[in-house]
């Protein structure tokens, strides 16, 4: 059901009948029929302008009344619909009057804000300047304190990279003294039982060559009754002797072997002398290449720091120095020693072969006296016989002889047996000193490599964790800074917002109430002129009727012409009225550009002040991280600078 909403227009005040469903372009439109309106205008509600529906529906709702917003077009709209009048043009006149100061002290308002809200922006920028020197003051003097950390670190981690590098070197030293005392002291055992082991052997095969020719002196006595028992001696003397044949050709293998295993060691020696001699090469290298890349990046503070420079590097030169001329010496050492294996090696084996020759001229010895004692064996069977009943009494005694002999032979086998196991655990022991002593080398080199490890790992932890401390402290600062400036600029706009708040309703209610003394006057003043004219008009009737009979053409006459010039006098007031109207409009629109001027002016003026704060800005965050690429090309020359304290222990 469509309810009726009162609408006024100046004095003059409808019916309007709004539906549930209809908007405020319906309502409009009703309006606009109803006045005869073709100009645009605005609805004024109790709570202000409608803009919306919904707007409308309260309205309609609230039973309230609504007062129209026009201007001067209104006019040649009341015109066109012959209901113009003086207090209607009037009233209309001052309502487009009061809406113009209205929009006047809004601008001026917003004219007010918008300079309130410069100077909080230039407040606003001396505070942030303010902030940004104290903020650089800040960061040099964290700079500076960094720079003398660094110093601090750097001569600790210098001292305890020439501690480190002394003990090394030092404890190199000691290894290579001791290894090459161990290698000699075991060279000299070796060779001294292998002599002691010829000479015993030597000596034993002696005295069994005596015993066996002392024995043959007897045998020669006593083989006229033995014929038949030495023809089996004889064979099982010669399979006895082949026998020692093959136990002298094992052993001549056997030392070949040993020989084989022997040239083996001298040349893992010998490998070994080489790797170390690299790896010394490689660390030479490697600290000349350190001591380079000391100097290349101390280069830059060579004013304050020249002399510390130059005598570490001097002393990196003479560590280099030691470090090669102990290399050297023990590569010589090496060298040396394995000139004396070398030089032993065809001593040993021109013994065993000696040896071997004197075996061999004893069993050439033996088969010939063996062979001379067949031919006079042959030669004696004649006379056999007639030595049977000699031999008879000294049977016994040869026999007894001959299990001496056979005793005598067994522990000269057993002698020999045992010399040559003393000979087989000399070798051996001479095999697992060399491969304690390869361990003991490789143990040193493996203990120098972690120690090498352990300290670039605890380089690169330090390095990490210094640049994580430097960032963590760099976001710290740069979030607390954006915080404070958040806060600053939300306490600011919040000031701002209230500032204006204020202004705007105390302007509001001024202008509120200077509006309503305004209109209350001009009523009264309408009023007055109304009932002035009233009365006038009553007199000039009266006297007119009294006159009406006499001078009805001529007061119709002079009434056409009053009509017409109060109809001219009207239209120049209306003329003059919306002249000054479309003046005030220009002066209005003047001013407006004015003031966009202004506001531009302000918000270029902001925008180059916020240029010049980012280039400022830009460029000292360029400086930061120029400083900070320094800093890293400086912890990736010199990471043992940045590595702390506990990573050196």
């Amino acid at each position: 059901m469509a309810a009726p909403v009162q609408v006024r227009l100046a004095g003059s005040a409808t019916k309007v009948a709004l539906g549930p469903e209809d908007g405020l372009g319906a309502l409009k439109s009703r309006v606009a029929g109803a006045f005869g309106l073709t100009a645009p205008f605005d609805l004024i509600g109790p709570e202000g302008r409608l803009s919306t529906d919904e707007d409308a529906r309260a309205v309609t709702k609230a039973d309230s009344e609504l007062r129209i917003s026009t201007g001067e077009d209104a006019l040649l709209d009341l015109e066109r619909a012959r209901e113009e009048s003086g207090v209607l043009r009037w009233a209309l006149l001052r309502q487009i009057l009061g809406d113009l100061k209205v929009r006047l002290a809004e601008m001026a308002a917003e004219l007010g804000e918008g300079r309130h809200k410069a100077a909080q922006l230039e407040q606003q920028l001396a505070v942030q300047r303010d902030q940004h020197q104290a903020g650089q003051a800040n960061l040099k003097a964290e700079l500076a304190e960094l720079r003398e950390l660094q110093a601090v670190e750097l001569h600790k981690a210098r001292q305890e990279a020439e501690r480190r590098v002394t003990e090394a070197t030092s404890s190199l030293g000691q290894q290579l003294a001791a290894l090459e005392t161990e290698q000699v002291e075991s060279l000299q055992s070796k060779e001294a039982a292998l002599q002691e082991a010829i000479q015993q052997e030597k000596t034993g095969r002696q005295r069994e060559a005596d015993e066996t020719l002392r024995r043959l002196q007897d045998l020669r006595a006593a083989a006229e009754a033995e014929a038949q028992r030495a023809a089996a001696k004889s064979a099982a003397l010669e399979a006895r002797l082949a026998e020692l044949g093959t136990r002298l050709a094992e052993e001549a293998e056997l030392r070949q072997a040993l020989g084989k295993q022997l040239e083996q060691q001298l040349a893992t020696g010998a490998a070994e002398r080489e790797r170390l001699e690299a790896t010394q090469t490689a660390s030479g290298n490697a600290w000349q290449q350190r001591a380079a890349e000391l100097s290349q990046a101390m280069q830059v503070e060579k004013e304050s720091r020249g002399s510390q420079l130059d005598v570490l590097q001097r002393q990196l030169k003479d560590l280099a120095q030691e470090s090669e001329a102990k290399l050297a010496q023990a590569g010589a050492t090496w060298k040396e020693q394995l000139e004396e294996v070398k030089e032993m090696e065809p001593k040993l084996r021109s013994l065993v072969a000696e040896q071997a020759e004197g075996v061999r001229q004893q069993q050439l010895q033996q088969l010939e006296s063996l062979q001379e004692l067949a031919g006079k064996l042959e030669e004696e069977s004649v006379d056999r016989r007639q030595t049977d009943q000699r031999t008879a009494g000294m049977v016994s005694s040869i026999q007894v002889a001959m299990g001496r002999e056979q005793r005598a032979r067994e522990a000269a086998g057993e002698a020999a047996g045992r010399a040559s196991g003393a000979l087989e655990a000399q070798l051996a022991a001479a095999e697992q000193s060399a491969a304690e002593a390869q361990k003991a080398q490789q143990a040193a080199l493996e203990h120098l490599a972690t120690e090498f490890h352990s300290l670039k790992i605890g380089e690169e932890a330090a390095r990490t964790k210094c640049r994580d401390e430097v960032e963590a402290a760099q976001q710290s600062r740069h979030q607390a800074l954006a915080e404070e400036l958040r806060r600053t600029h939300e306490r600011q706009t919040e000031e701002s917002r209230q500032w204006a708040q204020t202004l705007v309703e105390r302007l509001s209610t001024d202008l509120r109430a200077e509006r309503e003394a305004l209109f209350q006057e001009l009523h009264r003043r309408c009023e007055e002129v109304a009932k002035l004219n009233t009365e006038q008009i009553r007199l000039e009737m009266a006297a007119e009727v009294k006159k009406v009979d006499a001078t009805t053409c001529d007061v119709l006459q002079k009434h056409r012409a009053a009509l017409d010039e109060e109809k001219r006098h009207y239209e120049r007031q209306a003329q003059v009225a919306a002249s000054e109207v479309k003046a005030a409009l220009d002066a209005h629109g003047d001013f407006a550009e004015a003031l966009e001027q202004e506001q531009r002016l302000i918000v270029e003026r902001l925008t180059e002040a916020l240029q010049k704060e980012g280039t400022a800005r830009h460029e000292l965050m360029k400086r930061l991280g120029s400083l900070e690429i320094d800093v890293q090309k400086v912890r990736g020359h010199l990471p043992i600078l940045f590595a702390s304290p506990t990573a050196f222990r």
